[in-house]
C-alpha cells in the first residue's frame, strides 16, 4: 500500500518550459501523480499546485438535491469528514476519465487572402480541367502544414484526483483542458471517454463542469443574488423555492461569502458600484459551477492574477472538492514526459542526466528548471525533449516499478529535508462504490445491489497507463453492475417556461440598476421630450402648423426608436460573453435566453416612451382626442420595438462592442435618410425604394402623422380650409389608405 503526500502551493515562473505537473491525491480517492509535456512554448506564467484545506473549507458542498440518486463513493476506512462523504450520497457519480491517443493540430494560416487567392485563380492563363482541379486540390491539401500541439497523449483520472496541469505560455495547456473538456472537435484525433461512454458535449455538460480563467458575472447582482439566479436555472426540474433558498444558504457558507452576501459583485463596468475582491469572484465561480453537482471539475487557471492568500483559499476549495470524490483538472500542455509518483519524478530527471535537485529546493521550480532547457537553442532543446519522450515511453514503467520495490524508501530518507515536500498522512489508494435503493437500480436487484460493494486498487504509478485502463474497465463494470454510470442528476432540467421567467427577472433586474438604462435614460428622456415640446409650444391650425405638427411627428418617432436602437446594440454585446459560457455550461438554451433578455428589454424600453408621449403630446397640443393619444402612441412602441429588432441583429451579426455601435450609427443615418420627411418616397430610384422599404421610420411616420392630422383641417394663407390627409399626400406623399399596410410592415420588423 502506498502512501499520499499532501499537495503544497507552489507558485513558478517558467522560460521557454514545457511541462506539466499533475497532482492526485491518494489520500483522498486518487493519487499523487506527476505529469510532464513537452513543447515549445514562450515563457509565462504556471498556475499553483494544490494546498491541504483548512479547517473552514471542510464543510458540506451542497445540501440534498430532490429526486437525486443516493450513490456513495467513500474510501475504506476513511478519514475524510462526514460531511464530505454525505456529498457523494447527494448524488455525485464517480467518473473515470480516460484518454487515449491524442493529438490536436491547427492549420497554418496560407498565405495571402481569400480573395487574393481566388484573384491569382481567375488571372491564370489556362483554365484547368476537372481532373486537374482535383489534381490541384490534392496537391494544395498535401502542402497545407499543421502545427501539432498535441501529441500522443493517454492519460487516466479516477474519481479523488487532484491534477495540476502546469506549463510555458503558449504550449497548449488550456489546449489538453478543452480537449478532455469535449470542446474542441475540429482538428482533434483520439479517444476521450467517461466511464467508457464517448465524451460529446452533452455528455461534458451534464457529468462535468468548466472554471474559465476569466470570472464573467453581471456585476450588477449581489454575490446572493448571482447564486439564487444559478441555482434556480441549474437545480433540476422540480426543485422548490425554499431549497433554492437553503442550496443558496449552505454555498455561501462553504465557500467563505456570507460576509459578503449582500455586497455587488462589479466588474469593468460597474466599478462604480464597488465590486468583490479577486479571489470572492474566483470562489464565487467555483461555487456556481458546483450547482449542478458535477463528477468533473475542469479549471483553466484558477489561481491567476490572484495574491498566494487568495490562491491558497481557491486552491483549497478545489482540494475539498477532490477530497469529496471530484476529479479536478487543471492545466496541460505537449508531449508525455513523465507520469506518475511525484517524488519519483525528481529521481527520473536524475537519471536523465538532470542536475541533482539541491537541499531546500523547491521540487516544481527544479522540475521546470531543468526540462526548460535554457542552455541549449531551439533546434537541441526540440531533439533533447524528444528523447526524454521515447526514453519515458521505452522505460518509464520499469522505472516506476524499480522506485516502487527498491527506490522510494531511500530517496525519501533524502527528499525529507526538501521545504516542499511534506510527510505522509497515512493515507491507501483504495477505495470503494457503494449503492443504495433508489432510482437508477436495475429493477428487482436491489439486495444484490447492496450485497455487490467492491473494492478495486488504481495503481497507476506501478502498473502504467495499459494496466490503469484495465484497472478502469474493472470499476467500469462493477459500477454498471450497481446501476451507477448513470448520471446522478436524472431529474430534468427547468422547462424553458421556467427558465424565460427566471431570466426575464434577471435581465429587468440588470437593466434598472444599469445606470445607462435605468436613471441616465430617464434624465435623458426627460430632457429630448422637454426641449422640442416648448419649440413647438401648442402648436396652432394654420397651414405652417400642419408642417410643424409633422417635424414633431418625426422628431418624437426618431428620438425614441434611436435611442432603443443606441441601447441595445451597445449593452446586448456585453451580456453576449456570459451568455455563451453558460449556453456551452449547459444552464441555459440559447433561444430562451434571447426570449428572456428581450422580454425584460421591452418591458423597460415601453416605459420610457410612455413618459416621452406623455410629455410632447399634451405640451405641443399634437391633438385632443384622447382616441388619438392612445393611437399614436401604440405606434410610437411599435416602432421602437423595431428598432430593437435591428439592434438585435446588428448585435449578432457583429459581436464587438465599438464596431457595433459604428455600424449602428451608420444604419440610423440610412433609415433616417428614406423615413420619407425629407424626401418623397415615390421619386426615387427603384433601388432606394428598397432600401425605404426596410426602414421602420418610413412606416412610423406614415402611420404617427396619418393618426395626429386625421379629420383635422387647416386654415391656409388665403383662408382656404385644407385637410390633414390632403397636406400629407400632397407635400409628403403619405396617403391614409397605406395606414393598415405600415402598421402590418411594423409588426413585420418586429417579427422577423
Amino acid at each position: 500500500m502506498q502512501t499520499a503526500y499532501p499537495a503544497k502551493t507552489l507558485p513558478v515562473e517558467t522560460t521557454n518550459a514545457a511541462l506539466s505537473l499533475s497532482i492526485g491525491q491518494e489520500g483522498s480517492l486518487g493519487e499523487e501523480k506527476a505529469l510532464f509535456l513537452p513543447s515549445g512554448g514562450t515563457s509565462g506564467k504556471v498556475s499553483p499546485a494544490m494546498n491541504q484545506p483548512g479547517e473552514n473549507c471542510r464543510q458540506s458542498l451542497s445540501p440534498p438535491l430532490p429526486n437525486e440518486n443516493p450513490c456513495a463513493l467513500a474510501r475504506s476506512n476513511s478519514s475524510l469528514p462526514q460531511n464530505q462523504i454525505q456529498t457523494r450520497e447527494q448524488g455525485v457519480q464517480p467518473v473515470v476519465l480516460h484518454c487515449k491517443d491524442i493529438n490536436y493540430s491547427v492549420a497554418i494560416p496560407q498565405d495571402g487572402t481569400f480573395i487574393s487567392r481566388a484573384i491569382k485563380r481567375l488571372c491564370a492563363r489556362k483554365k484547368p480541367t476537372a481532373g486537374e482541379a482535383d489534381v490541384e486540390a490534392d496537391k494544395r491539401r498535401k502542402l497545407r502544414k499543421e502545427i501539432l500541439c498535441l501529441d500522443g497523449i493517454e492519460l487516466v483520472f479516477n474519481p479523488g484526483d487532484f491534477v495540476a496541469l502546469m506549463g510555458s505560455s503558449g504550449a497548449g495547456k488550456s489546449t489538453l483542458l478543452n480537449c478532455l473538456s469535449g470542446r474542441v472537435s475540429t482538428g482533434l484525433r483520439g479517444e476521450v471517454d467517461m466511464n467508457g461512454r464517448p465524451c460529446t458535449p452533452q455528455l461534458c455538460k451534464e457529468l462535468s463542469c468548466f472554471i474559465q480563467q476569466e470570472d464573467l458575472i453581471f456585476g450588477y447582482l449581489t454575490v446572493e443574488e448571482h447564486l439564487h439566479f444559478q441555482a434556480s436555472l441549474r437545480l433540476p426540474k422540480g426543485t422548490t423555492n425554499a431549497e433554492v433558498k437553503r442550496t443558496t444558504s449552505c454555498l455561501l457558507e462553504s465557500f467563505g461569502l456570507a460576509h459578503i452576501s449582500k455586497s455587488f459583485i462589479g466588474g469593468p463596468h460597474e466599478a462604480a458600484r464597488g465590486s468583490i475582491s479577486g479571489g470572492e469572484r474566483k470562489r464565487l465561480c467555483i461555487a456556481s459551477e458546483l450547482l449542478s453537482n458535477p463528477s468533473v471539475v475542469f479549471a483553466d487557471e484558477p489561481t491567476s492574477g490572484l495574491d498566494s492568500f487568495m490562491a491558497k483559499a481557491v486552491c483549497d476549495q478545489l482540494y475539498t472538492l477532490a477530497a469529496a470524490g471530484c476529479t479536478v483538472l487543471l492545466l496541460g500542455e505537449g508531449r508525455v514526459l513523465y507520469y506518475g509518483d511525484r517524488l519519483a519524478a525528481i529521481a527520473w530527471l536524475e537519471h536523465l542526466g538532470g542536475k541533482p535537485c539541491e537541499i531546500d529546493a523547491n521540487p516544481a521550480e527544479y522540475i521546470l528548471k531543468v526540462t526548460s532547457l535554457q542552455h541549449l537553442d531551439m533546434t537541441a532543446k526540440t531533439k533533447r525533449l524528444h528523447e526524454w519522450a521515447e526514453a519515458w515511453k521505452l522505460n518509464g514503467q520499469a522505472f516506476l516499478k524499480n522506485w516502487e520495490e527498491q527506490g522510494r524508501d531511500n530517496f525519501k530518507q533524502r527528499s525529507c529535508t526538501f521545504s516542499s515536500i511534506l510527510e505522509p498522512v497515512g493515507a491507501t489508494n483504495t477505495y470503494r462504490v457503494e449503492e443504495a435503493d433508489g432510482e437508477g437500480m436495475p429493477v428487482g436487484q436491489g439486495e444484490d445491489c447492496r450485497e455487490n460493494c467492491f473494492r478495486v486498487s488504481i495503481d497507476a504509478n506501478k502498473n502504467g497507463i495499459a494496466d490503469a485502463v484495465t484497472t478502469q474497465q474493472s470499476v467500469l463494470n462493477a459500477l454498471t453492475s450497481v446501476g451507477a454510470t448513470r448520471n446522478a442528476r436524472k431529474s430534468k432540467r427547468i422547462s424553458p417556461f421556467t427558465e424565460a421567467w427566471v431570466l426575464t427577472k434577471r435581465g429587468l433586474l440588470l437593466r434598472l440598476r444599469d445606470p445607462s438604462t435605468s436613471y441616465i435614460r430617464l434624465a435623458a428622456t426627460l430632457i429630448t421630450a422637454l426641449l422640442p415640446s416648448f419649440i413647438y409650444f401648442q402648436m396652432g391650425w394654420n397651414l405652417g402648423d400642419a408642417w410643424n405638427r409633422v417635424s414633431a411627428c418625426y422628431q418624437i418617432v426618431l428620438t425614441q426608436s434611436l435611442a432603443c436602437l443606441f441601447n441595445v446594440a451597445s449593452l446586448f454585446p456585453q451580456a453576449r460573453p456570459v451568455a455563451q459560457r453558460e449556453y456551452e455550461s449547459g444552464v441555459i438554451r440559447m433561444w430562451v435566453y434571447f426570449i428572456g433578455t428581450s422580454t425584460s428589454d421591452t418591458v423597460l424600453f415601453l416605459v420610457f416612451p410612455l413618459i416621452f408621449h406623455l410629455i410632447t403630446f399634451f405640451i405641443m397640443g399634437l391633438a385632443s382626442s384622447a382616441a388619438k393619444f392612445f393611437q399614436s402612441l401604440g405606434i410610437l412602441l411599435l416602432s421602437v420595438l423595431s428598432l430593437q429588432s435591428y439592434g438585435y441583429f446588428i448585435s449578432a451579426v457583429v459581436t464587438d462592442e465599438v464596431v457595433a455601435l459604428a455600424v449602428t450609427q451608420v444604419i440610423q443615418v440610412v433609415l433616417a435618410l428614406f423615413s420619407g420627411f425629407m424626401t418623397q418616397i415615390d421619386q426615387l430610384s427603384p433601388f432606394f425604394r428598397v432600401l425605404a422599404a426596410l426602414s421602420p421610420f418610413k412606416y412610423a411616420l406614415s402611420a404617427f402623422s396619418v393618426t395626429i392630422l386625421e379629420n383635422e383641417y387647416f386654415i391656409g394663407e388665403e383662408g382656404e380650409r385644407v385637410s390633414g390627409d390632403a397636406f400629407l399626400e400632397g407635400t409628403f406623399g403619405i396617403k391614409r389608405e397605406t395606414f393598415a399596410s405600415d402598421l402590418g410592415a411594423l409588426v413585420g420588423l418586429i417579427v422577423v
